[in-house]
C-alpha cells in the first residue's frame, strides 16, 4: 500500500512538472510569433476605433473646427485618425462660419491639419436649407437658389486646411455658387468666412440671370464685404452674339455691372470696336464702349 502510494505521488510529481516544463518553453515560440503578427499588421491598420465620435481642435481657448463623424480610426504610428461619414464647421473666433459634408477625413494631429475629401462646403445663412434637400433624396443638393445674394455653396475634389493659417485651399473641378454667379475651377482659396476668395486653373464664371453670360479669365477675386469680383488677365466676355475682351476688369454684384479695361476689345457678328473701358449692364445685357475708339463694321474701319 505505501508502495502504491509513493508511485502515485511520482507519477503526479511527473505530471506537475511536464505542465511546468510545456508552459514555460514550448508556448513561448507561438506567443512570439503572434505578437509579432499582430505588431506588424498594427502598422497597417488603427490602434483604436470608435463608432459615432465628435472630435474638435481647441488651441489657447480658439476653436478652430468641429467635427461629427459615423466612424474614426486612430493610429499612433502616425499621429493620424481617420474619420468616415462627416459632418463639421471651420470657426473663425469661436463661431462657425463654413459647414462642411465630407466622406473621409484625415486629420494629422501633430502638424495640425486635416484633409477632407470631395468636399461640399456652405455658410451658415445656408444650413437650414442644405438640411431639407439632404433629406430628401429627390433633390439635387447643388440646385441650391438663394435669396438677396445671401449664401455661397462650392463642392471640390480635395481639401486642406492648416491651423496657422485658418484657411482652406482646395483642388479639382470645383464648382463654386453664390446668388446667380457659378464658377468653375481646378484651385480654390479662401479664408474661413469666404469674405476673400481666389480661383484659378482656367477658371470662368457664369451669370444665369436674366440671360447666361460667360466671362473668363487668369484668376479671379471674390470681395465678398464689398460684393465684388476681380477678374484679372485675358478677360473675356460672352453674352448672346458679342463678345468682349480685356486686361482688367471688375464685377460690381450689386448694380451688376461689369468694367473692362486694358485694351478692350468688342465684336458683335461682323463688327468690332476698341477703345479704353467697356461697360457691361448684365441686368439689361448691354455692352457700352468709351474713350478713344475705333470701330470696323463689315471689315470696313470707321
Amino acid at each position: 500500500m505505501e508502495l502504491i502510494k509513493k508511485l502515485l505521488f511520482f507519477v503526479f510529481v511527473i505530471f506537475i512538472l511536464f505542465l511546468f516544463i510545456w508552459a514555460l518553453f514550448l508556448p513561448k515560440t507561438e506567443i512570439s510569433q503572434t505578437i509579432a503578427k499582430a505588431i506588424k499588421s498594427q502598422s497597417k491598420r488603427s490602434d483604436l476605433s470608435f463608432k459615432g465620435v465628435v472630435v474638435s481642435e481647441i488651441s489657447n481657448g480658439t476653436k478652430y473646427w468641429e467635427i461629427r463623424a459615423k466612424t474614426s480610426d486612430l493610429n499612433n504610428d502616425n499621429n493620424t485618425v481617420i474619420l468616415k461619414d462627416t459632418n463639421g464647421s471651420f470657426f473663425e473666433k469661436n463661431k462657425a462660419e463654413l459647414n462642411f459634408i465630407s466622406p473621409e477625413i484625415v486629420w494629422k494631429m501633430d502638424k495640425k491639419e486635416i484633409k477632407m475629401k470631395q468636399p461640399f462646403g456652405f455658410d451658415s445663412k445656408s444650413k437650414n436649407k442644405v438640411k431639407k434637400l439632404l433629406n430628401n433624396s429627390r433633390q439635387n443638393i447643388f440646385n441650391l437658389p438663394d435669396k438677396d445674394g445671401a449664401g455661397y455653396y462650392f463642392k471640390a475634389r480635395d481639401l486642406t486646411w492648416k491651423q496657422k493659417e485658418n484657411k482652406i485651399s482646395c483642388k479639382g473641378n470645383i464648382w463654386f455658387r453664390r446668388n446667380k454667379i457659378i464658377g468653375y475651377a481646378q484651385t480654390l482659396k479662401s479664408d474661413i468666412k469666404f469674405a476673400h476668395v481666389l480661383l484659378g486653373g482656367d477658371p470662368k464664371i457664369v451669370i444665369t440671370k436674366p440671360q447666361v453670360t460667360t466671362i473668363e479669365a487668369m484668376y479671379f477675386e471674390f470681395n465678398g464685404p464689398k460684393d465684388t469680383i476681380m477678374a484679372h488677365g485675358d478677360i473675356t466676355i460672352l453674352s448672346g452674339s458679342a463678345k468682349a475682351y480685356g486686361k482688367v476688369g471688375d464685377y460690381d454684384l450689386i448694380n451688376e455691372l461689369v468694367t473692362l479695361k486694358g485694351n478692350v476689345k468688342l465684336e458683335q457678328e461682323k463688327s468690332s470696336l476698341t477703345g479704353e473701358i467697356i461697360t457691361y449692364s448684365v441686368k439689361n445685357d448691354r455692352f457700352e464702349i468709351s474713350g478713344k475708339s475705333k470701330a470696323i463694321i463689315g471689315g470696313d474701319k470707321l
